[in-house]
């Protein structure tokens, strides 16, 4: 075992010393090599069919740095992905365990990462057979989920609100752990999109939480808008929300999650000041995020949460507020009342 380790050591470093010694112009010439091989479909695909089925699979930063390195167009991109895509599906729907490494795993692997890819260089074409993936109820559940996956990379501001909404909220509303999927997406894809994209997946979520259950389901959203904005977590809506699903009927095997709700509601009523969030799902639907939005002038998400502008004051807060307004009118009310009297006396 030991011999074995320092093998595999001496080995590491050699590979190390031999990176490191490849000069600029030897890396620019190796570049040039694949730069001018990858424009042929065929070794692209190749290459691409390798890079789905290996361990390390597939990833956003492994393809764009082999788009941007070796100067893949999109279009190129596109027509490989798609090549792959159809044909690996057909292998996948004829149930074919042959001609491929890993057989039938293999072959969905490669479905799956067309589909991503498609997501990374698609156009309006695209998108819309992403949407129809994912909408096809016939199709396996794991193609549909990556194809939401790829049109919510793929997708503007408003596609991405429509699309949250259609899968978590309205008509085409998936079962739970596809919706437990769908949450996770949205937090990766969040984490490098726009402002615009951004808040449109925050909204989008904070709704989806609003009328969220099973209560793991719900904790799955609830973990990820937390992440996108720490506001969220001591927002009146949220607490209103715990107590929602602590309402609701409790799996035995939740009484982990239920301690943890109950104390996040007793945090949360303790607070002299919540934030506020948004849940009106017409309000949000009705929000062209394409258009430019007036809170995020600064691209800072924190500084309108609340479509009413009431960021940092609890109902009860504001309702004290009327009272104390109400009370100081009176006293000028009944004076007023008063000297009318007094001239009507006269």
């Amino acid at each position: 075992m030991r011999v074995t380790v320092i093998v595999f050591l001496i080995l590491s470093s050699l590979v190390v010393k031999a990176q490191k010694q490849l000069s600029k112009d030897e890396y620019d010439a190796v570049t040039e090599k694949y730069r001018v091989e990858y424009q042929d479909a065929d070794k692209l695909k190749k290459r691409l069919l390798g890079l789905f089925v290996s361990i390390e699979g597939t990833d956003q930063a492994g393809i764009e740095q082999l788009k941007q390195r070796f100067g893949i167009s999109e279009a190129l991109m596109r027509s490989v992905a798609m090549e792959i895509y159809t044909e690996s599906l057909v292998a996948v729907k004829e149930q074919r365990t042959d001609g491929i490494d890993g057989g039938l795993d293999a072959y969905r692997q490669q479905v799956g990462g067309a589909l991503f890819c498609l997501g990374l260089s698609a156009d309006q074409s695209t998108k819309q057979l992403l949407m129809s993936i994912a909408l096809d109820n016939k199709e396996e559940m794991s193609f549909r989920q990556q194809s939401i996956s790829s049109y919510l990379r793929a997708s503007d501001a408003e596609e991405t609100k429509n699309a949250l909404l259609r899968f978590l909220v309205e008509g085409d509303r998936m079962a739970d752990y596809a919706r437990s999927s769908i949450y996770v997406y949205a937090k990766t894809i969040w984490d490098t999109a726009s402002p615009e994209k951004k808040a449109a997946i925050f909204y989008a979520l904070c709704v989806a939480a609003s009328m969220e259950s099973p209560q793991w389901v719900f904790e799955e959203c609830d973990t990820r808008l937390i992440a996108m904005n720490a506001r969220y977590k001591d927002s009146l809506q949220r607490e209103f929300m715990l107590k929602r699903q602590l309402s609701l009927p409790f799996s035995k095997y939740y009484n982990g999650l239920r301690s943890q709700m109950e104390k996040e509601v007793n945090r949360l009523e303790k607070l002299k000041n919540h934030s506020n969030v948004s849940i009106n799902l017409a309000a949000l639907k009705m929000r062209n995020f394409n258009l430019p939005q007036p809170d995020l002038a600064t691209n800072d998400l924190t500084e309108a949460m609340d479509d009413t502008g009431a960021e940092n004051t609890t109902g009860s807060e504001a309702g004290r507020k009327v009272s104390m307004y109400v009370l100081l009118g009176i006293p000028a009310l009944l004076l007023l009342g008063f000297g009318a009297w007094k001239l009507t006396r006269k």
